[in-house]
């Protein structure tokens, strides 16, 4: 093409170029603003402005404004040809084409083959949803259990491969990389400084202090972004670092006060100096760990930065000390404290029994179930609750760790990839470090950081999936391996190696340094061997130019799905939000219903498939509510009451209105065909047992929620409850006693629906632990001494206390009070086992442990007093009133025990008068 050749048409270009710079820098650093890109909507606006900008730029390729300018490669001596590396993007891209293969519809055999958990997810735990609305052939399944979530994840990875191919473009040149590094310095120092008002000035911010940062939810994903705007500031720092010591031809030594003198110093070490600010006071411990680790990797371990480092302290410490003075004692150090806190469980002992380390084993055993291809991208939220065992009551959207959360979701092949980008980073960092410009060393620190940072960091969170996140990984990581490419090309083709060569420091026409070979090497036969290995290799520009198309048709193609989701999830979040007010308003509710199943039709979605399963139902009800005529407001809320979901007491259903909640039905069982590991689903379905009456599947459903949520106490309580209105037993002894050995306050009302459940044993309603029987037991002594004698003859009421006795005679070995470690409550357990004893009809026993209890807790008045009315109780007037005069002194100011004296002195006292009066008159 014909080259541009005016110094205005130079200039002009430029310009556009550093533009082009300018805004592809700035699209993470605006994402980050708007909670860091996780809403559907932000991630359609950046990837409409990926693809305005991608086509804006094939558009300058393509006029050829680029080829051929001196302005895209004005680094470069004109006898030193650089070429550009796609080897980054052709890894990512052959990823992107993998994970797209998770969404195809396969055999049957396939998919088990790939993923036998996805394969038992579309068979065994599909088949009782579908088995309501009838026998039904099952298409087809993808490897993907969620194939709407994982078309999304892949459309959103799509948007990354143009990203990626302008940094590369743009990259080649030094001043356009210095561009693009400083407008990530200062945006990532931006949102620092924002992240520190909100927490600041919270009144005028609207920010309520929690678990996020400045614009992100979540102070962990907030890190990685400022960790990554560090290793860009670091970058610059240490390119100024080299052009300011380079001279004309070599390094020398500089001083920090020659740093403090210039400007641009101050501008580069601000940026360090905010978004390491911004770091500590994020919160994030693990972010501040990975921070640490970084700078020591990448600069501590480098004897040619030690002057560096030093420098960087001088200037550094001394800013980021004032700036937490000012921000003291509001923000400070936030992770570091959280760090030192010793209520916060810092321990080595509470770190290893912490509820994330221990899902982590949950979902290495999911990993294992989905191999070798995954559960599909975007699915671990469901995809590791089959398999849980020793995690946390917290339902793990995502594993918190993201190295776990890949192999889940994508099995060998994807950890494969993410070895093999990590592979690359790490060679393009050791080709950068080896160059002998110090520009080229100053893009591998970088690297080095970017690389080493991410890779700790991600081992406690899953912020690299965010947006604004992976934008900005995305565009460096291409930086390091783009100029590493370079680095590598002009050494071969400058002879950099031979033993024949020297290389020598030359000027350029732009000013810029570079090394070219000793004018004695031949050039054009060190190209030809470069380039032998391709015969047929196309022109520069037609790669430039076909990457270009081939990435903005992808690109186009992925729009629609993310704006149907963006439209779907705005949808499901408006009938979310409205649904409390309206919920009584049979019109407006039909309103909504209209406009969800309008986006149904469109794009439907397990968020939108719920909330019209909800508004359904709803719907429903009213017209139910209706038909009963209520006319005051007291009947209204009678019936309002007996239509509860779950809770449901109404006898009968009118056949027009089963049809209305047919339709909530149908929802609940695309819900699930949509998503075979829905929890929402199989409650909705178990709820409407009333409408469709399939009690073998309802059954099903039970269990499977019950394994999906056998590590949630409160839902397997709720569950326990409707199976034992279905009578299922086995199911309502699991439930109680996993519920109860999850959570012991939950105890009393494990024996509270096992009573309710004919044939279930308390027993095994329980768990065997000693903390939950205690609280069963004496839940249990509660109940069997509220049934009076009157009431024990009835035979239910009998069976009841029966059951009752039977539970506390198995459970008094399992109280262990000697295992007790703290004093008061060793006494508690001996007097509630001395009372189930006395209850039981062990009086010497049962005494003898209260006894116990009163000398093992002498200063609990409670205890004393239960121990002397037993006594009385049982006919030992004389040992009470011993008791009752102790108590008296122990506790003078407790009127009660010289009462109790009193009162039993004198009991004794008429005893004693008809014997005497005997005696005499004998």
């Amino acid at each position: 093409m014909k080259r541009l050749k005016t110094p205005r048409a130079q200039s002009l270009h430029l310009a556009m170029l550093s533009v082009f710079s300018v805004l592809l820098a700035l699209i993470p650093v605006v994402v980050s603003f708007d909670f860091g890109g996780h809403l559907a909507w932000t991630q359609y606006c950046s990837a409409l402005a990926i693809v305005t900008l991608t086509v804006a730029f094939l558009a300058l390729l393509a006029a050829g404004k680029m080829i051929g300018s001196r302005c895209l490669s004005g680094e470069e001596s004109s006898s030193v040809r650089q070429r550009p590396s796609y080897a980054l993007l052709y890894v990512v891209s052959a990823w992107v084409a993998l994970l797209y293969c998770q969404t195809v519809p396969l055999s049957d055999n396939t998919v088990a083959w790939a993923s036998a958990g996805s394969y038992d997810a579309y068979t065994h735990w599909l088949d009782a949803p579908l088995s309501i609305t009838g026998p039904a052939d099952r298409p087809s399944a993808p490897i993907s259990i969620i194939v709407s979530q994982t078309r999304h994840a892949v459309a959103f990875f799509v948007m990354l491969l143009p990203l990626m191919w302008m940094a590369i473009e743009l990259v080649r040149t030094r001043r356009l990389t210095q561009l693009i590094l400083v407008a990530i310095a200062i945006g990532t120092s931006l949102h620092a400084i924002y992240g520190m008002a909100c927490i600041l000035f919270p009144a005028i911010t609207g920010f309520t202090v929690g678990h996020g940062f400045g614009g992100f939810i979540n102070r962990n994903n907030a890190a990685l972004f400022m960790n990554l705007g560090l290793a860009a500031s670091l970058g610059l720092a240490l390119e100024h670092h080299a052009e300011r010591c380079r001279g004309n031809f070599g390094p020398t030594s500089m001083t920090a006060i020659d740093w403090a003198a210039d400007p641009k110093s101050w501008m580069v070490f601000g940026c360090v100096t905010l978004n390491l600010v911004g770091v500590m006071t994020s919160g994030s411990r693990g972010g501040v760990l990975a921070m640490a680790l970084a700078l020591l990797i990448a600069i501590g371990f480098r004897s040619r930065l030690r002057s560096f480092a030093v420098t960087l302290a001088m200037m550094v410490i001394p800013m980021t000390i004032a700036v937490i003075v000012v921000l003291t004692p509001n923000v400070g150090f936030n992770a570091i404290r959280r760090a030192t806190d010793a209520s916060s469980g810092n321990t080595i002992e509470h770190a290893l029994s912490n509820a994330r380390v221990n899902h982590w084993w949950d979902g290495l055993r999911a990993s294992l179930e989905y191999l070798p291809l995954g559960s599909g991208l975007g699915t671990y939220g469901f995809a590791y609750l089959p398999f849980q065992d020793s995690g946390g009551e917290l339902w793990f959207q995502h594993a918190d760790n993201l190295w776990l959360e890949v192999f889940v979701e994508q099995g060998v092949i994807g950890l494969l990839f993410v070895v093999a980008i990590m592979l690359m980073i790490v060679n393009a960092c050791r080709r950068l470090q080896s160059s002998q410009d110090e520009s080229d060393q100053a893009m591998g620190t970088m690297g080095l950081y970017v690389l080493v940072v991410t890779a700790i960091s991600q081992c406690l969170d899953f912020g690299l999936i965010l947006s604004a996140n992976a934008y900005l990984f995305a565009i460096l990581a291409s930086i390091v391996v783009t100029r590493s490419a370079l680095v590598s090309s002009r050494n071969a083709q400058s002879g950099i190696g031979r033993t024949n060569t020297t290389r020598k420091p030359v000027a350029d026409r732009s000013g810029e340094i570079a090394f070219v070979a000793d004018q004695g090497v031949d050039q054009e036969h060190a190209s030809r061997k470069f380039y032998k290995h391709f015969p047929f290799r196309l022109p520069d520009a037609a790669i430039k130019v076909v990457w270009g198309l081939v990435l903005a048709v992808l690109s186009l193609l992925s729009l629609p799905v993310l704006h149907s989701d963006a439209a779907s999830e705005s949808v499901a979040q408006r009938s979310l939000t409205e649904f409390d007010s309206i919920k009584l308003e049979i019109d407006q509710l039909r309103s909504s219903e209209d406009r969800i199943a309008a986006q149904v039709k469109k794009n439907p979605t397990a968020a939108l498939l719920y909330q019209q399963c909800r508004t359904r139902f709803q719907i429903a009800r009213l017209r139910e509510i209706e038909s009963l005529v209520a006319e005051s407001e007291l009947e209204f809320a009678e019936a309002y009451a007996a239509t509860r979901r779950g809770k449901r007491t109404v006898p009968s259903l009118a056949p027009d209105i089963r049809d209305d909640y047919l339709a909530a039905v149908d929802s609940a069982v695309q819900l699930a065909s949509l998503n075979p590991l829905s929890i929402n689903a199989r409650a909705e379905l178990i709820y409407l047992h009333f409408a469709h009456g399939d009690e073998v599947a309802t059954r099903e459903m039970i269990d499977q929620l019950g394994r999906l949520q056998n590590r949630n106490p409160k839902q397997l309580i709720r569950l326990a409850e409707i199976a034992a209105n279905h009578q299922e037993v086995p199911f309502v002894e699991f439930a109680c006693r996993t519920a109860s050995n999850l959570r012991i306050q939950t105890a009393p009302q494990a024996i509270d629906i096992a009573l309710r459940c004919e044939g279930a044993s308390l027993d095994q309603a329980v768990a065997s632990s000693a903390p939950a029987r205690r609280r069963a037991i004496a839940h249990a002594l509660s109940l069997y001494d509220g049934i009076s004698d009157a009431q024990s003859r009835d035979r239910s009421q009998q069976g009841t206390r029966d059951r009752l006795a039977e539970f506390m005679k198995q459970s008094l070995p399992l109280l262990q009070c000697d295992e007790c470690q703290v004093r008061v409550e060793k006494a508690s357990c001996l007097r509630l086992a001395g009372l189930v004893a006395i209850a039981l009809g062990d009086t010497d026993i049962g005494l003898d442990r209260l006894q116990q209890s009163t000398r093992v807790a002498p200063e609990n008045k409670a205890f004393l007093l239960d121990y002397i009315l037993q006594l009385r109780q049982v006919g030992r007037s004389a040992d009470a009133k011993v008791e009752a005069s102790r108590g008296s002194e122990l506790f003078p100011e407790d009127s009660r025990f010289q009462r109790l004296f009193e009162l039993l002195r004198s009991i004794e006292s008429e005893r004693s008068v008809p014997q005497s009066r005997t005696e005499h008159d004998v």
